[in-house]
């Protein structure tokens, strides 16, 4: 900077991305030379995420899908859907480790549970230690813990609806996992490419095995050898008549033994079995003008044979 004076002079000094800087310069010659540090601190940056896992769509309304369940805490190395919504709050389980809800304090018989808008009367196995919801047939499950919608009836504690999954359009997808107490297997791909496709997936439990197995081990003459054991099977196929109409048909049967055999007389057995079916339709539409609107028949069989 030339200086044409001799004096006292002030060098003030302010360039876009430094920092302002003022120097007193007592010049003897033309030039004067100033420091000026560069500006590095920014401004605040605030970085906000939101989970997909857990909707939340209204007043006492939340849906979970599938990526929540693959990190939820496990209950003998098994998924569960139900166990994972006793999780939210207003929920809680009525035992401990059982597959039922108690919402907002109601029992869990004042809970309407739905699987593709059919209702399940009973959605428990082996004395409620399972639901019948298995995670690999699962799409998304919907809680209302209040503001109930008129559609799903009267009644009084919540609703618990699953939407089934549907079998991948483009290509063809096998599982096979092993837990503590189950195992299960799941297929899923397409029958006509990008038109009609399938899913089934079954699971079954060791409990039988297990405890035949110790009890063969341990001399049990009064209480016997218990037999406790469940299966079921799911499945479901999915036609794509065009972009805005599709045709689903939903199966579903389980079954529950449970008994054992008095070792000491060797003159009785007990035992007691309950078996579930269900088979539903279920055709969404969608159009502009409507938001939608679905059509359900279901036709639930469950024959009890106690022996």
């Amino acid at each position: 900077m030339a200086m044409k004076r001799i004096g006292l002079f002030f060098l003030h000094s302010i360039v876009s991305g430094f920092v302002s800087a003022q120097q007193p310069v007592v010049p003897t010659d033309s030039t004067a030379a100033s420091e000026i540090r560069r500006q590095v601190l920014l401004d605040e940056v605030v970085v906000e995420a939101r989970s997909r896992n857990i909707d939340s769509r209204g007043l006492g309304n939340m849906r979970i899908n599938t990526n929540l369940l693959k990190v939820a805490p496990l209950f003998l190395g098994e998924r569960d859907v139900i166990k994972t919504l006793q999780f939210l709050p207003g929920v809680s389980a009525g035992m401990e480790g059982s597959s039922q809800l108690n919402i907002r304090g109601g029992t869990n018989d004042q809970t309407l549970y739905l699987t593709d808008d059919v209702p399940i009367y009973n959605q428990n196995h082996t004395f409620g230690l399972f639901s019948i919801f298995n995670a690999d047939a699962i799409r998304t499950a919907e809680i209302y813990k209040g503001g109930i919608p008129a559609h799903y009836g009267d009644k009084l504690s919540g609703v618990v609806s699953v939407d089934a999954k549907e079998g991948d359009f483009g290509k063809y997808r096998h599982s096979v996992s092993l837990g503590l107490l189950a195992g299960t297997a799941a297929s899923e791909g397409p029958i006509v490419k990008d038109r009609l496709s399938y899913l089934i997936a079954g699971r079954r439990s060791f409990l039988d095995l297990l405890l035949n197995g110790l009890m063969s081990v341990i001399d049990q003459r009064q209480a016997g050898y218990p037999m406790v054991s469940f299966a079921d099977l799911n499945g479901k196929l999915t036609w794509k008549l065009n972009d805005s109409h599709q045709l689903s048909w939903l199966f579903y049967y389980g079954y529950d033994d449970m008994g054992g055999t008095n070792k000491e007389h060797k003159k009785y057995s007990e035992e007691s079995s309950w078996e579930k079916a269900m088979a539903g339709r279920r055709s969404p539409h969608r159009s502009v003008i409507r938001r939608g609107s679905n059509k359900v028949c279901h036709y639930p069989v469950t024959p009890i044979t106690p022996d």
